[in-house]
């Protein structure tokens, strides 16, 4: 739990120092992809015993580990989101670069289905609608990440025991 909660740390450091010096947004993506690989072989470097996970405790380190990093992230974005619209007033910039993105997707949407996509198309007018096709990409990158996490970290707890076997 405690190497879950670093990796979980690291990377809540990692997205604030983005916040301050935006390309350092790379090292917050590699941090997210090797976090659960490093959980797990920290865990396995100083587990007690044969020094290794098996197979199903190295995927629920991977997924806890996945579920604390992206808690992490999905609260530094609310908090920028929060910065952006409240406190530095720049809600106009990143409403206009929402509409436009909706905006892009409804002519898309018309060039590839045509009119028989018109309900569709009017539904990118309704503010609720768009609310919910943003948290619905959210849940659905979180939900991927979590399975992504669980069986990098399955892998790497297979790779560390055939390494202490050998």
């Amino acid at each position: 739990m405690q190497f879950a909660l670093l990796s979980a740390s690291v990377a809540l450091a990692l997205g604030l120092l983005t916040m301050a010096f935006p390309p350092a947004g790379i090292l917050m993506v590699l941090w997210v992809v090797i976090a659960p690989i490093l959980t797990v072989t920290l865990y396995n470097a100083r587990a007690l015993g044969d020094g290794s996970a098996s197979l199903g405790f190295a995927a629920k380190i991977g997924l806890l580990t996945g579920v604390l990093v992206t808690f992490s992230c999905v609260a530094i974005c609310t908090l920028r989101l929060v910065l952006t619209r409240f406190v530095f007033h720049d809600a106009a910039l990143l409403d206009s670069q929402l509409a436009a993105t909706f905006a892009q997707q409804r002519v898309l949407l018309l060039q590839r289905m045509g009119s028989s996509a018109q309900p569709t198309i009017d539904m990118f007018a309704v503010p609720e609608f768009r609310v919910g096709l943003l948290l619905t990409v959210t849940g659905t990158c979180a939900a991927l990440y979590l399975f992504l996490s669980t069986v990098a970290a399955g892998l790497a707890g297979i790779v560390f025991r055939r390494r202490t076997s050998a």
